[in-house]
């Protein structure tokens, strides 16, 4: 999505490409001067430091619930879409070092759905993480808001 924009951008006026090149330079040349920024751009994680690893649990009799709904749209979009890539990760590597017989079932429930289908991330674990030991189930207030959204997903959705 970003990269088609930044294509259409770059394509419709080289002033205008410019202009936002210009834009994105002041932003990061910011980062050494404000001590914030800093830090957040130039932490390297120690292996003491908390983390977000779900290949630790996804093998334990555990239910984690992570509740979005205190956070404005923009973000409880980005934070979901960052757990469920950071479980995808885990069931990959999971299912690379153990036999599927062995695997523990791991039930998604994703709440909202419609507005999480556009991310790719969702496709695929409705295509493939029954292969990974993993059930999602999405819910929404109708199934066709899926289908307004993203075809890919309300097909994948009624295999």
């Amino acid at each position: 999505e970003l990269q088609s924009m930044l294509y259409s951008v770059a394509a419709n006026s080289q002033q205008t490409f410019d202009e936002l090149l210009q834009g994105v330079h002041n932003r990061i040349e910011k980062i050494p001067i404000d001590d914030r920024l800093t830090q957040l751009f130039n932490h390297v994680p120690d292996s003491d430091d908390p983390h977000l690893d779900f290949r630790q649990v996804i093998d334990e009799d555990a239910v984690i619930i992570i509740d979005t709904g205190a956070l404005h749209s923009a973000s409880q979009q980005a934070l979901t879409r960052t757990v469920l890539s950071k479980l995808w990760t885990a069931l990959q590597r999971r299912a690379r070092t153990t036999d599927s017989d062995e695997r523990p079932l791991v039930n998604l429930y994703l709440e909202e759905a419609a507005q999480l289908v556009t991310s790719g991330i969702v496709d695929e674990l409705l295509s493939q993480s029954r292969s990974f030991g993993c059930s999602v189930t999405l819910a929404t207030q109708f199934p066709d808001q899926l289908r307004l959204r993203e075809e890919a997903a309300y097909v994948e959705l009624l295999n």
